[in-house]
C-alpha cells in the first residue's frame, strides 16, 4: 500500500497543499485527476520520492517504483550510442549479464576455470532467469509495437531515430522495467490513438500498483478501478469507486446532494438572522442563544470554488490580404537521412489546415522549415512580409523557468497592464504573476505559452499539439477560441475529433506531404 497522510507542500509562497490524505491498495489501478494547477504532478512527485513533503507522512515502497514523468527524453552520449536492444536490457542490468556470460563462455574451451568463475557463471545465469532474460527480445519488441515504433529495429542505433521515435522508446524502457508501483504523467501525450488504446489495455493487465494521470477520460475508462479527485480550496483528495465515466456520475450527485444541503443550511441561518434582528428586549436570552447557533451554522456553510473558465480570444494585430507562407519543391535531410522530398504547399489567410503522420514523419520538421528556422535542403519558402506567427511547441521549451510568468509575458509586451489583464484570463491573477515559471505545472505552463500567443496578436498559428497538457475546461476554452481566429491555422494533431471541431477539413499526411481530407 501506499499513503499520503496529512501532506502539506508548498513552492515558494504558493500553497499546493496543506494537511492531504488518501491510500492506494497493492495492486490497484488509480486514476489522479484535477484541474491545472491542482497538484497531481507533484503527487506523483511525492509517491516517486523525487520530493519530499513540508510536513506529513508518505509511506511507499522503497523499491520498484517507476515514474514516467510527463516529459522524457534520453540523454546522454552512453545511452544515444548504445543499440535500442541493449538500451532497454540496461533498465534490468541484461545488458551487462550477457556481456558477463558470453566473455566466460569463450573462455570454456580454454584451461579449467577457477571455482569462483564458475560460481559467478552460475550467479549470473540465475539473475538473468530472474529478470527473464531469456524472453527478453520477444517482450521488447512487443513492447516497441504497441507504443507504436515497430519498425524500428532491435540492433538499430539510438542515434539514429527521430526525436519522437526516441520518446516512445524510453517510454518502453520504462514500461519493462522492473516495478511493483507504476506512476504515470499523461502518458497519452506520447503515443498515437492505436497505442493509447494498446496502452490501457497493458495496464489493465499488469500486477502491479498503477497511479495514472490523464485528462483521457476513454483511457482512463478502459483500467482504472478508483478516481482520486483533487477538489477545493485547499486541495482535497475525495476517492469515487469504479471507472472515469462511474465518477462523473457519481460527483454530479455528490455536487447536487452538497448544494441542497449548503442551500437548507444557507435558509436556516437566515431564518434564524430574522428572528435575531427582530428580538424584543424581553427575547435576550434567547437572542444570544441564536447568535451562538448562528455562528455554527455559519461554520458549516462552505464557499463553493468552481474552476474559473480561461478567456482566450487569438487576435490577429495585422491581418494578411495575400498568401501567409509559400513552400515551392521543399525537401529536408538530416544528412544522408531524407525527411521528406518534393513538398510544395500554399497557405492562404483564414486558411486552416493539419499535419499528421506518425512519430518520424517529419511534422515538426516541416513546421519548423515553414516558419523560418530551418533551411529547406532544396527548394525555396516564402513568407508574407508582414508574417507574425504565434507558436504553441508541444515541449514547451521556449520559456524561460528563471523569469517570474509577468516577466516572461512582458518578454512579449512591455505594457504591464495590458499583460497583468491578459494574464488574469488565462488564470494567473496578481498573486500569482510574481511565481517562477519553473515551478508552474505543464498545464499553467501550456496556458502561459497561449497568454503569450494572444499578446502576440498573430495572424499565422502554429499549434503542435496544443491540447496535451490542459484539463477538460482548459480544451474546451482553447476550442472556443481557436473557432472564433481570423487568421491562418496550421495544426499538428493525433485527435482527429479536436481538428474537426476547429473546423479543419484538410490534412498533409508526412511524410508524403500528401492532402487528405481529416475525416
Amino acid at each position: 500500500m501506499i499513503q499520503i497522510v496529512n501532506v502539506a507542500v508548498s513552492f515558494g509562497h504558493r500553497q499546493i497543499f496543506e494537511q492531504l490524505s488518501f491510500y492506494v491498495a497493492d495492486k490497484e489501478k488509480v486514476g489522479l485527476i484535477g484541474s491545472n494547477g491542482t497538484g497531481k504532478t507533484t503527487i506523483l512527485k511525492l509517491l516517486s520520492g523525487e520530493i519530499d513533503p513540508d510536513a506529513g507522512t508518505v509511506r511507499r515502497p522503497r523499491h520498484g517504483i517507476c515514474y514516467i514523468p510527463q516529459h522524457i527524453s534520453i540523454r546522454g552520449a552512453k545511452s544515444i550510442d548504445q543499440d535500442v536492444l541493449s538500451f532497454i536490457l540496461a533498465t534490468r542490468n541484461l545488458d551487462r549479464i550477457r556481456a558477463r556470460v558470453a566473455e566466460i563462455e569463450l573462455r570454456f574451451d580454454q584451461a579449467e576455470l577457477p571455482e569462483e568463475t564458475l560460481d559467478e557463471y552460475q550467479h549470473l545465469l540465475e539473475e538473468s532467469q530472474r529478470n527473464e532474460g531469456y524472453r527478453a527480445e520477444a517482450d521488447i519488441q512487443e513492447l516497441l509495437n504497441g507504443v507504436g515504433i515497430a519498425t524500428v529495429g532491435l540492433d538499430e542505433r539510438v542515434a539514429q531515430i527521430s526525436g519522437g521515435q526516441r520518446t516512445k522508446l524510453l517510454l518502453a524502457k520504462m514500461l519493462y522495467q522492473k516495478s511493483e508501483v507504476l506512476l504515470l504523467d499523461e502518458p497519452t501525450n506520447h503515443i498515437e490513438p492505436k497505442s493509447v488504446t494498446w496502452l490501457a489495455s497493458y495496464l489493465a493487465s499488469v500486477s502491479k500498483t498503477v497511479v495514472v494521470v490523464s485528462h483521457n477520460s476513454a483511457f482512463l475508462d478502459k483500467f482504472v478501478k478508483r478516481i482520486i479527485s483533487l477538489e477545493g480550496h485547499p486541495t482535497r483528495a475525495r476517492s469515487y469507486r469504479g471507472t472515469y465515466s462511474d465518477f462523473m456520475r457519481q460527483k454530479s450527485s455528490r455536487d447536487l446532494t452538497e448544494q441542497h444541503e449548503q442551500e437548507n443550511l444557507a435558509a436556516e441561518i437566515r431564518r434564524q438572522q430574522s428572528f435575531i434582528d427582530n428580538a424584543t428586549q424581553h427575547q435576550v436570552g434567547l437572542k444570544h442563544s441564536r447568535e451562538k447557533s448562528v455562528k455554527k451554522l455559519k461554520r458549516r456553510l462552505t464557499i463553493s470554488h468552481k474552476p474559473r473558465g480561461l478567456k482566450i480570444d487569438f487576435p490577429v494585430a495585422v491581418p494578411l490580404a495575400r498568401f501567409v507562407v509559400i513552400a515551392k519543391n521543399i525537401s529536408f535531410a538530416y544528412g544522408k537521412k531524407k525527411v521528406f522530398e518534393s513538398l510544395s504547399l500554399e497557405i492562404l489567410p483564414d486558411e486552416r489546415i493539419a499535419v499528421i503522420g506518425e512519430n518520424g514523419a517529419g511534422k515538426s520538421t516541416l513546421i519548423k522549415t515553414l516558419a523560418g528556422e530551418l533551411t529547406p535542403t532544396r527548394g525555396v519558402v516564402e513568407q508574407n512580409l508582414k508574417l507574425e506567427v504565434g507558436w504553441y511547441r508541444q515541449e514547451q521549451e521556449d520559456l524561460n523557468d528563471q523569469n517570474t510568468v509577468l516577466e516572461e509575458a512582458q518578454r512579449i509586451r512591455a505594457d504591464k497592464r495590458r499583460v497583468r489583464s491578459i494574464l488574469a484570463h488565462f488564470l494567473f491573477p496578481a498573486d500569482r504573476v510574481n511565481q517562477t515559471v519553473g515551478t508552474l505545472s505543464r498545464g499553467e505552463r501550456a496556458r502561459l505559452c497561449f497568454a503569450k500567443m494572444v499578446l502576440k496578436g498573430p495572424n499565422l498559428l502554429l499549434l503542435d499539439e496544443p491540447t496535451n497538457h490542459l484539463d477538460q475546461n482548459s480544451r474546451e476554452s482553447l476550442i472556443d477560441a481557436l473557432c472564433q481566429y481570423k487568421g491562418s491555422m496550421i495544426v499538428v494533431a493525433h485527435d482527429i475529433g479536436f481538428l474537426e471541431r476547429i473546423g479543419i477539413v484538410w490534412a498533409l499526411s508526412m511524410p508524403e506531404g500528401k492532402l487528405i481530407r481529416v475525416n
